[in-house]
């Protein structure tokens, strides 16, 4: 699917990240947004779930390199992230927003 804007931000910030993603479709923008993905609702948390609690369970993953989960959510992202026009960054943000952001120049 192709996407107006990918939207980068911590998952602990995900109320203003799902307000933000509401504001751009009610524009009519189409907009992928990290924490409705299938891949981080199933690894992560439901959408409804705590963020703070659901990234303490996520980052207790001791072998993130090589776990299938970390490994589902990155392959969705980026699919998503490389099918995108535009890319924001919605403060604050961790590490791995950077480096998508990273990604995002580079594409």
């Amino acid at each position: 699917m192709k996407y107006d804007y990918f939207i980068a931000g911590k998952y602990r910030n995900k109320e203003n990240v799902l307000d933000l993603t509401r504001r751009l479709r009610e524009k009519g923008k189409s907009v992928y947004c990290f924490a409705e993905s299938m891949a981080s609702i199933n690894h992560v948390g439901e959408i409804d779930v705590d963020g703070e609690n659901a990234m303490k369970r996520f980052e207790s993953i001791h072998d993130w390199w090589n776990d299938s989960r970390v490994q589902d959510v990155f392959r969705t992202d980026l699919e998503a992230e490389k099918n995108s026009d535009n890319f924001v960054l919605l403060m604050p943000a961790g590490k791995s927003v950077h480096i998508e952001a990273g990604i995002a120049y580079g594409l």
